[in-house]
């Protein structure tokens, strides 16, 4: 996973990333400063990069250009908060993420839209159970104990994480 940190996102988070042997630049070591979002997305799809922001606006764009996105909804928006809630996002989260998604953090939770047939071909699991709109994903830890439950809506194309 290559990550962009947007112009309004501190510069804690490339710590983290880098300690996890991820790729991860920001906006101004990429030269490109000051770029429209219609600009940013083309630039995202071009070089395959997961964008991380503050910029709401991509609530409603991700899906139609086709780009992954990480939005951070915690308040404060400082490091000491910001930065716990991606360690445990990134230790939690390991599976492998589908092209086009996005990816709500909050204080209490984390929510991953995306295509509904593409992470279910990602995840391919046969302990899916279908309820109506809702599909639940239970997954156990060494112990056999229940780890995290994995909640999708096909109404909204949103997954919610239980811990």
């Amino acid at each position: 996973m290559k990550v962009l940190l947007d112009e309004n996102v501190m510069h804690g988070l490339l710590k983290i990333f880098q300690s996890k042997n991820m790729s991860i630049t920001t906006i101004q070591k990429e030269g490109i400063c000051g770029i429209k979002n219609g600009e940013l997305r083309s630039y995202l799809k071009q070089n395959d990069y997961v964008l991380i922001t503050f910029d709401k606006e991509f609530l409603n764009s991700w899906s139609f250009h086709k780009i992954k996105v990480i939005l951070v909804d915690i308040h404060p928006a400082t490091d000491p908060f910001i930065i716990p809630k991606f360690n445990q996002f990134l230790t939690t989260f390991n599976k492998q993420l589908p092209d086009v998604f996005l990816i709500m953090l909050r204080e209490k939770e984390f929510k991953v839209r995306t295509l509904f047939k593409k992470l279910l071909n990602i995840l391919k699991k046969d302990i899916i159970q279908i309820y109506g709109d809702l599909c639940v994903l239970p997954t156990f830890n060494s112990r056999k104990a229940l780890h995290l439950l994995y909640i999708y809506n096909r109404n909204s194309e949103e997954w919610k994480f239980s811990l």
